[in-house]
């Protein structure tokens, strides 16, 4: 990830909802992490992966 980028790992329990509703303020902005991350299956989130946030 280069500098300046935001990342946030993944932890037991969390989607891509969730994810966006506390990191992003809005779940509907959850397709944004998708966009965000173009190269990673994140239909299948994995406890310790590391994900860019738009």
């Amino acid at each position: 990830f280069s500098a300046g980028t935001s990342t946030y790992v993944i932890q037991d329990g969390d989607s891509l909802w969730r994810i966006a509703e506390q990191k992003l303020g809005n779940g509907l902005r959850h397709a944004e992490i998708k966009l965000a991350n173009p190269n990673v299956n994140l239909d299948v989130l994995k406890v310790g992966m590391e994900i860019r946030l738009p």
